[in-house]
């Protein structure tokens, strides 16, 4: 069994490898995402992130030479999108956020997904048998 990490980005990243990829990620560590850098006022390219060091408190910039990947997960990600100007107008002015791209949608309809412990009790086990409750809508055993 692979690892996505071993199928998809250590090829990636090693220059020493055949695949096609090879070389095309850089990845780096303990760097926390603030905002994205465009190339100019005038369009809403995408051409890298801006980030700050937690290690160091030092900020870096990190360029791309072809695209830029948001995926920082259910919270992270709008708020990337958000404080580089993309989100709904209204909510980035009261924040003193000059507009980049008017998308009403960013940051909304998140949702809690509340999940409530069961606990089940059976009696009369017979010694030795094994005793396996699996719910029909959570299987957690495949």
């Amino acid at each position: 069994r692979k690892t996505s990490f071993d199928t998809f980005a250590r090829p990636a990243t090693n220059n020493e490898c055949t695949s096609k990829m090879a070389g095309e990620l850089d990845i780096v560590t303990f760097h926390m995402v603030n905002s994205l850098i465009f190339d100019s006022v005038e369009t809403n390219k995408v051409i890298g992130v801006a980030t700050m060091n937690l290690r160091s408190n030092i900020p870096a910039n990190f360029t791309a030479t072809k695209e830029v990947i948001i995926s920082a997960g259910t919270y992270n990600s709008p708020k990337i999108l958000l404080l580089s100007g993309i989100g709904p107008e209204k909510d980035l002015a009261k924040l003193g956020i000059e507009v980049r791209v008017p998308l009403n949608g960013v940051g909304k309809n998140l949702r809690n997904h509340y999940s409530v412990p069961t606990y089940w009790t059976r009696e009369n086990l017979i010694q030795d048998e094994p005793f396996l409750f699996q719910s029909p809508t959570f299987n957690m055993f495949g």
